[in-house]
C-alpha cells in the first residue's frame, strides 16, 4: 500500500506540476502575443509615418525643381538684361566718340575760318 500511495502523490504532484507548467506556458505565451501585436501596431505606424515622410520629401523636391528652374529662367533673364545694358552703353560711348570727334573737326574747321563759336561743354 505504501508503494502505492507513494506512486499515486507521485502522479498527482506530477499531474499538478504539469498543469502548473501549462498555466505558465499559456500566461507566457498571452503575453508574448501581446507584445506581437503592439509592435506589428508599431511597425504599421512606422511604416505609415515612414510612407508620409516619403511623400513630403517627393513634394520638397517638386518644390526644389520648380525653384530651381524659377532661379535658372531669372538668371537667364537677368543676363540677357546685363547683356542688353553692355551693348546700350557701348552704342552710347561709340556715338558720344563720333559726337566729340565731330565737335573737334567743326573747331578745328572754325579755327581754319577765324570765326567764333560759343563754347560748348562736353559731359563725360
Amino acid at each position: 500500500m505504501k508503494t502505492s500511495s507513494i506512486f499515486i502523490i507521485l502522479i498527482i504532484s506530477a499531474l499538478l506540476v504539469l498543469s502548473i507548467q501549462s498555466l505558465i506556458q499559456y500566461r507566457a505565451n498571452i503575453k508574448v502575443h501581446r507584445s506581437m501585436q503592439k509592435m506589428e501596431e508599431q511597425m504599421d505606424k512606422a511604416s505609415h509615418e515612414l510612407s508620409q515622410a516619403r511623400s513630403r520629401m517627393e513634394s520638397l523636391k517638386q518644390e526644389l525643381y520648380r525653384l530651381q528652374n524659377f532661379i535658372d529662367s531669372s538668371s537667364l533673364r537677368v543676363r540677357k538684361l546685363n547683356e542688353g545694358k553692355q551693348i546700350t552703353a557701348k552704342q552710347y560711348e561709340a556715338e558720344r566718340i563720333k559726337i566729340v570727334n565731330k565737335l573737334d573737326h567743326l573747331y578745328i574747321s572754325i579755327d581754319s575760318t577765324k570765326k567764333s563759336l560759343p563754347d560748348i561743354q562736353i559731359q563725360e
